[in-house]
């Protein structure tokens, strides 16, 4: 029988050093010192910063979601995404952006569209 090989303490000590590196450049965004991210970079460490609780993302990204960017709200960085073409701006999503509300315009649209239905027509008129 062959004996499962353990990953040794090197590969854990580099895979806590990438979060630190994560949370860190968040923070020195976030303190005013803006990151700057490389393709590579930039698909490895969103994902990273997701398990950590941080979605990041481009102001187009979010607000094809229905977020809409917050008054004021400033970068953390610039990453490049989707190619050495695009650079977008990095933000938190739950720090920079309002979340979208619960119903949207065209809801609310169909919601009186359908009202105006259900309402009875006089048959006098």
């Amino acid at each position: 029988m062959t004996r499962k090989t353990l990953p040794s303490s090197s590969e854990y000590k580099r895979k806590a050093q990438s979060f630190v590196d994560v949370a860190q450049a968040i923070l020195d965004g976030l303190n005013g010192a803006p990151i700057s991210w490389g393709v590579g970079q930039w698909r490895a460490y969103h994902r990273m910063a997701e398990r950590m609780g941080f979605t990041l993302v481009a102001q187009t990204g979010a607000e094809r979601r229905g977020y809409r960017l917050k008054p004021g709200a400033r970068p953390i960085g610039s990453a490049a995404m989707g190619g050495v073409r695009y650079t977008g701006r990095v933000y938190i999503l739950e720090c920079h952006f309002i979340p979208p509300a619960t119903t949207s315009h065209h809801d609310e649209v169909q919601l009186r569209q359908v009202a105006s239905e259900d309402t009875p027509v006089d048959a006098g008129s």
